[in-house]
């Protein structure tokens, strides 16, 4: 399954317009980089295409597949993400199965296979990066968020867990799972080879939502 996830975000991250790290990348890039060797991040949407991406893009198709490959991924951390904290999980799939409902169907995300147990509202990938400890969040103005990391490739994760400029190391090997709460700062160490982090977000809910802060 690794390297099959490994191959099918290579293949997009290719195609796809990435755009550069808001925050500090430390890992050093070749000035004419191979296929494997791009990098950026990009945020896109779980439930329903944007401007960034819909059924008229024409990177449509390949993100279904996409999809297709990161299937196992994303229900084993809707999975995870109902065990430690139901509560916002039963919160984001009420709000998730109101989407369904109301969503013009030629742009559904995700596919109708993933209906069950989708509740992650937007994913952000990140290609052959090293950036700088940060908390996790979609950059829509709407502060960070409960999330889901997984990984591909192999490299030192950086977890600040409490003080702002000091973090334990965390080495991830091949494919990874792990439960971000809100505020904890995730970074990565440079490292030697391709890396991939996905970053799985849950939408606004609860007070921010009904103050108007949405995606």
């Amino acid at each position: 399954m690794h390297n099959q996830v490994q191959l099918a975000l290579r293949q997009f991250v290719q195609t796809f317009p990435l755009n550069q790290p808001a925050i500090i990348d430390r890992q050093p890039h070749p000035s004419n980089p191979g296929p494997s060797e791009i990098h950026g991040t990009v945020v896109l949407p779980l439930w329903q295409g944007n401007a960034t991406i819909n059924a008229t893009s024409p990177q449509w198709n390949t993100y279904l597949q996409l999809l297709q490959s990161l299937t196992p991924i994303l229900s084993r951390s809707a999975i995870i993400l109902s065990s430690v904290d139901k509560n916002s999980y039963d919160g984001a799939r009420r709000l998730y199965l109101v989407q369904v409902i109301t969503q013009d169907p030629a742009n559904a995300i995700p596919p109708p296979h993933m209906t069950d147990w989708n509740c992650f509202e937007s994913m952000r990938i990140s290609a052959n990066l090293a950036c700088d400890a940060a908390p996790l969040g979609p950059g829509t103005g709407s502060g960070w968020r409960r999330a889901q990391l997984a990984f591909a490739g192999q490299a030192q994760l950086v977890v600040n867990l409490h003080q702002p400029d000091a973090g334990s190391v965390m080495p991830c090997t091949r494919s990874s799972l792990l439960y971000v709460p809100p505020g904890i700062k995730i970074g990565t160490a440079p490292y030697v080879g391709e890396w991939y982090q996905l970053e799985f977000f849950l939408p606004v809910m609860g007070e921010e939502r009904r103050r108007g802060c949405s995606q």
